[in-house]
């Protein structure tokens, strides 16, 4: 079997690999830290419990690169 790949442009406000945007990924992170549930998160923010489950998973996978990205923003940001 021959797998077919699809290319998606997505708005610069989503998360790379996801077409989650990141305000209701920090929505999602915040809501996990605070101690809240896949199921109440999602309650909250009208999404899926199993999209926020994917999205913590995500963002647990790529937290590495992630912290990365974040350390090169603060050091090179203009104060914008």
């Amino acid at each position: 079997m021959r797998w077919r790949a699809t290319s998606v442009l997505l708005p610069a406000s989503c998360l790379p690999r996801r077409r989650d945007s990141a305000k209701s990924a920090l929505g999602v992170l915040t809501r996990a830290a605070a101690g809240l549930g896949a199921g109440r998160i999602g309650a909250e923010l009208s999404i899926p419990a199993a999209t926020v489950r994917g999205l913590l998973r995500h963002l647990r996978d790529r937290s590495e690169e992630l912290c990365d990205t974040v350390n090169v923003l603060a050091t090179t940001s203009t104060g914008c």
